[in-house]
């Protein structure tokens, strides 16, 4: 299965349509998720600094 990329916001770069939230590089393998991700195909990494304080939580 291929997945095209998408253009991010209207001139932005070409990137892959998931991006790898931080929140899950503080749990102690963020080295290896960040690894699996980019073979995966993964190219947006969001480094948000609000994502601990719970920022992002529904």
């Amino acid at each position: 299965m291929t997945i095209q990329s998408r253009t991010l916001g209207r001139n932005g770069p070409s990137v892959f349509p998931s991006a790898l939230g931080s929140e899950a590089l503080a749990h102690g393998d963020g080295l290896r998720l960040i690894h699996e991700a980019i073979g995966r195909g993964v190219d947006l990494i969001d480094t948000a600094d609000f994502y601990g304080a719970g920022g992002t939580r529904c």
